[in-house]
Protein backbone atom coordinates (compact mmCIF):
# COMPACT_ATOMS: atom_id res chain seq x y z
CA UNK A 1 0.00 0.00 0.00
CA UNK A 2 2.64 2.63 0.69
CA UNK A 3 4.39 1.64 -2.50
CA UNK A 4 1.20 2.32 -4.22
CA UNK A 5 1.06 5.48 -2.68
CA UNK A 6 4.53 6.50 -3.18
CA UNK A 7 4.69 5.49 -6.55
CA UNK A 8 1.38 7.43 -7.35
CA UNK A 9 3.41 9.98 -5.74
CA UNK A 10 6.24 10.27 -7.92
CA UNK A 11 4.52 10.04 -11.04
CA UNK A 12 2.52 13.05 -10.49
CA UNK A 13 5.28 15.24 -9.59
CA UNK A 14 7.08 14.16 -12.66
CA UNK A 15 4.46 14.34 -15.01
CA UNK A 16 3.70 17.85 -13.25
CA UNK A 17 7.19 19.22 -13.98
CA UNK A 18 6.91 16.89 -17.43
CA UNK A 19 3.73 19.11 -18.50
CA UNK A 20 4.07 21.59 -16.18
CA UNK A 21 5.51 24.41 -17.86
CA UNK A 22 7.09 22.99 -21.30
CA UNK A 23 5.21 23.67 -24.96
CA UNK A 24 6.34 21.12 -27.77
CA UNK A 25 3.25 21.76 -29.80
CA UNK A 26 4.02 24.63 -32.73
CA UNK A 27 0.56 25.44 -34.49
CA UNK A 28 2.37 27.63 -36.70
CA UNK A 29 4.34 27.22 -40.09
CA UNK A 30 7.23 29.13 -41.41
CA UNK A 31 5.72 32.33 -42.32
CA UNK A 32 6.03 35.20 -40.41
CA UNK A 33 2.42 37.48 -39.73
CA UNK A 34 2.97 40.67 -42.26
CA UNK A 35 3.49 43.50 -40.63
CA UNK A 36 0.29 44.96 -38.63
CA UNK A 37 -1.59 41.56 -39.11
CA UNK A 38 -2.47 39.41 -35.99
CA UNK A 39 -4.04 35.99 -35.48
CA UNK A 40 -5.49 34.30 -32.76
CA UNK A 41 -5.64 30.50 -32.03
CA UNK A 42 -6.64 27.61 -29.99
CA UNK A 43 -6.31 23.82 -30.49
CA UNK A 44 -5.75 20.68 -28.32
CA UNK A 45 -2.92 18.61 -28.11
CA UNK A 46 -2.03 15.26 -26.62
CA UNK A 47 1.83 14.08 -25.52
CA UNK A 48 2.22 10.52 -24.86
CA UNK A 49 4.89 10.30 -22.02
CA UNK A 50 7.37 7.12 -21.00
CA UNK A 51 8.58 6.87 -17.26
CA UNK A 52 10.18 4.30 -14.99
CA UNK A 53 9.33 3.86 -11.41
CA UNK A 54 10.64 1.26 -9.08
CA UNK A 55 12.30 -0.88 -12.21
CA UNK A 56 8.77 -1.14 -14.31
CA UNK A 57 7.78 0.75 -17.00
CA UNK A 58 4.69 3.05 -17.99
CA UNK A 59 3.42 5.35 -20.63
CA UNK A 60 0.58 8.06 -20.14
CA UNK A 61 -1.16 10.44 -22.59
CA UNK A 62 -1.60 13.86 -20.99
CA UNK A 63 -4.35 16.37 -23.21
CA UNK A 64 -3.86 19.78 -23.18
CA UNK A 65 -5.51 23.06 -24.49
CA UNK A 66 -3.57 25.60 -26.15
CA UNK A 67 -4.16 29.23 -27.08
CA UNK A 68 -1.77 31.57 -28.60
CA UNK A 69 -1.33 35.18 -30.09
CA UNK A 70 0.17 35.76 -33.19
CA UNK A 71 1.64 39.58 -34.03
CA UNK A 72 3.45 41.23 -37.27
CA UNK A 73 5.78 43.67 -35.68
CA UNK A 74 7.60 44.63 -39.29
CA UNK A 75 8.55 42.90 -42.19
CA UNK A 76 9.79 40.05 -41.70
CA UNK A 77 9.57 39.82 -38.26
CA UNK A 78 6.67 38.85 -35.70
CA UNK A 79 5.81 38.55 -31.81
CA UNK A 80 4.10 35.88 -30.47
CA UNK A 81 2.46 33.97 -27.43
CA UNK A 82 0.82 31.22 -26.21
CA UNK A 83 -0.88 29.52 -23.30
CA UNK A 84 -1.70 26.28 -22.60
CA UNK A 85 -3.76 24.04 -20.05
CA UNK A 86 -2.71 22.24 -17.82
CA UNK A 87 -0.18 25.25 -16.78
CA UNK A 88 2.35 26.95 -19.01
CA UNK A 89 2.94 29.86 -20.82
CA UNK A 90 5.79 31.41 -23.13
CA UNK A 91 6.31 34.22 -25.32
CA UNK A 92 8.98 35.03 -28.54
CA UNK A 93 9.34 35.85 -31.97
CA UNK A 94 10.03 34.66 -35.22
CA UNK A 95 12.05 36.14 -38.05
CA UNK A 96 12.21 35.13 -41.66
CA UNK A 97 15.00 34.52 -43.41
CA UNK A 98 13.40 32.84 -46.79
CA UNK A 99 10.11 33.18 -48.46
CA UNK A 100 8.68 36.38 -47.31
CA UNK A 101 5.49 37.85 -48.92
CA UNK A 102 5.77 34.72 -51.36
CA UNK A 103 2.15 32.46 -51.74
CA UNK A 104 4.54 29.43 -53.03
CA UNK A 105 8.09 28.02 -52.95
CA UNK A 106 10.34 27.38 -49.43
CA UNK A 107 10.30 29.19 -46.31
CA UNK A 108 12.65 29.64 -43.44
CA UNK A 109 12.69 31.51 -40.42
CA UNK A 110 14.51 31.74 -36.77
CA UNK A 111 12.69 31.80 -33.51
CA UNK A 112 13.60 32.42 -29.99
CA UNK A 113 10.71 31.86 -27.32
CA UNK A 114 11.16 31.98 -23.40
CA UNK A 115 8.25 30.44 -20.63
CA UNK A 116 8.45 30.66 -16.80
CA UNK A 117 6.77 29.30 -14.30
CA UNK A 118 6.52 29.72 -10.19
CA UNK A 119 5.13 26.85 -8.32
CA UNK A 120 4.81 27.54 -4.50
CA UNK A 121 3.71 24.44 -1.91
CA UNK A 122 3.88 25.95 2.10
CA UNK A 123 7.32 27.66 2.66
CA UNK A 124 8.98 25.74 -0.92
CA UNK A 125 9.03 27.93 -3.97
CA UNK A 126 10.62 26.43 -7.33
CA UNK A 127 11.09 28.36 -10.57
CA UNK A 128 10.99 27.20 -13.58
CA UNK A 129 12.87 28.40 -16.74
CA UNK A 130 12.37 27.29 -20.23
CA UNK A 131 13.87 28.71 -23.16
CA UNK A 132 12.94 27.54 -26.86
CA UNK A 133 14.97 27.69 -30.26
CA UNK A 134 13.62 26.62 -33.28
CA UNK A 135 14.66 26.64 -37.16
CA UNK A 136 11.13 26.62 -39.01
CA UNK A 137 11.10 25.05 -42.27
CA UNK A 138 8.27 25.09 -45.00
CA UNK A 139 6.91 24.59 -48.12
CA UNK A 140 4.03 26.02 -49.77
CA UNK A 141 2.31 24.24 -51.65
CA UNK A 142 0.10 27.78 -53.20
CA UNK A 143 -1.69 29.94 -50.88
CA UNK A 144 -3.54 27.76 -49.11
CA UNK A 145 -1.53 25.22 -48.41
CA UNK A 146 1.76 24.53 -46.61
CA UNK A 147 4.12 21.86 -45.46
CA UNK A 148 6.11 22.71 -42.53
CA UNK A 149 9.35 21.01 -40.33
CA UNK A 150 10.44 22.54 -37.12
CA UNK A 151 13.68 21.42 -35.39
CA UNK A 152 13.60 22.71 -31.91
CA UNK A 153 15.78 22.78 -28.64
CA UNK A 154 14.59 23.21 -25.38
CA UNK A 155 16.38 23.86 -22.33
CA UNK A 156 15.16 23.99 -19.14
CA UNK A 157 16.58 25.88 -16.05
CA UNK A 158 14.44 24.58 -12.39
CA UNK A 159 15.69 26.40 -9.53
CA UNK A 160 14.72 25.61 -5.82
CA UNK A 161 15.38 26.81 -2.48
CA UNK A 162 18.93 24.87 -2.46
CA UNK A 163 18.92 23.71 -5.80
CA UNK A 164 19.54 24.14 -9.40
CA UNK A 165 19.33 21.63 -12.13
CA UNK A 166 19.05 21.91 -16.06
CA UNK A 167 17.33 20.14 -18.55
CA UNK A 168 17.83 19.41 -21.94
CA UNK A 169 15.14 18.34 -25.03
CA UNK A 170 15.11 17.60 -29.03
CA UNK A 171 11.99 17.71 -31.01
CA UNK A 172 10.97 17.89 -34.50
CA UNK A 173 7.74 18.12 -35.94
CA UNK A 174 6.14 17.71 -38.90
CA UNK A 175 2.61 19.76 -39.66
CA UNK A 176 0.38 20.34 -42.76
CA UNK A 177 -1.44 24.03 -42.34
CA UNK A 178 -4.64 24.74 -45.07
CA UNK A 179 -6.41 28.01 -45.58
CA UNK A 180 -5.68 31.49 -46.05
CA UNK A 181 -7.32 33.81 -43.41
CA UNK A 182 -8.65 30.81 -41.76
CA UNK A 183 -6.02 27.90 -40.46
CA UNK A 184 -6.55 24.58 -39.96
CA UNK A 185 -3.40 23.11 -38.28
CA UNK A 186 -2.50 19.09 -38.00
CA UNK A 187 0.32 18.25 -36.63
CA UNK A 188 2.89 15.42 -35.11
CA UNK A 189 5.93 15.84 -32.81
CA UNK A 190 8.65 13.55 -32.28
CA UNK A 191 10.98 14.00 -28.83
CA UNK A 192 13.91 13.52 -26.71
CA UNK A 193 14.53 13.96 -23.07
CA UNK A 194 17.86 13.84 -22.16
CA UNK A 195 17.79 13.67 -18.64
CA UNK A 196 14.92 10.45 -18.18
CA UNK A 197 16.38 9.33 -21.53
CA UNK A 198 13.05 8.51 -22.91
CA UNK A 199 11.14 9.48 -26.50
CA UNK A 200 8.13 11.17 -26.59
CA UNK A 201 5.06 11.76 -28.99
CA UNK A 202 2.79 14.69 -29.10
CA UNK A 203 0.12 15.24 -31.52
CA UNK A 204 -1.95 18.02 -31.95
CA UNK A 205 -5.12 19.67 -33.89
CA UNK A 206 -5.31 23.51 -34.18
CA UNK A 207 -7.61 26.47 -35.72
CA UNK A 208 -5.94 30.27 -36.44
CA UNK A 209 -8.26 33.06 -37.33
Amino acid sequence: MLKRIAVSAGMAAVLFFAVGCANYAAMQSADVMPAGKRQFGGGVTFTKYQFEFFDSGTEKNIPAVIFWFRQGIIEKLEAHASFWVPLGFSAGAKYQLLGYGNESGFDMSLGFDGGYLKITSGELKTNIVDFYVPVYLGADINKFTGLYLIPKYIGRIIIGENSRSFGNTTTGTLGIKTGSRFNFLLEGTYGYDFDSEKPFINAGIGFGF
